[in-house]
C-alpha cells in the first residue's frame, strides 16, 4: 500500500470513510476519478450487490479499507506477515 496521496485522492478516501459504504453513482463525478487509483493502492474496495432484495439489477458500492496492524510491505527480500510463505522474490 502506498502512503504518499495527492491531497485530492485523501479528500475522496476521507469522504468514502465517513460514509461508509457508498453507491458509486451518488459519489460526485469529480471524485470517481480517484477511485481506481485508491483501489488499486489497495485502500478502497469495489463490489456489486443488489440495492433491493426484488431488484435482479446490481449496482455498484465502494467501501474504505481499514489499514490493518500487523501488515508488513513486502520489499525485496522481505517476508510479508500476512503471507509468510511468499516473498518479493517469489513473483
Amino acid at each position: 500500500m502506498r502512503e504518499n496521496f495527492t491531497d485530492f485522492e485523501k479528500q475522496v478516501y476521507d469522504y468514502i470513510k465517513e460514509q461508509g459504504e457508498v453507491l458509486v453513482h451518488n459519489l460526485p463525478k469529480k471524485m470517481m476519478g480517484a477511485i481506481p487509483d485508491l483501489k488499486n493502492a489497495g485502500f478502497l474496495k469495489t463490489y456489486r450487490k443488489p440495492t433491493n432484495p426484488w431488484a435482479s439489477k446490481k449496482q455498484t458500492f465502494v467501501k474504505a479499507l481499514e489499514k490493518k496492524e500487523g501488515w508488513v510491505h513486502v520489499t525485496d527480500g522481505e517476508i510479508s506477515k500476512k503471507n509468510p510463505d511468499r516473498t518479493n522474490d517469489d513473483v
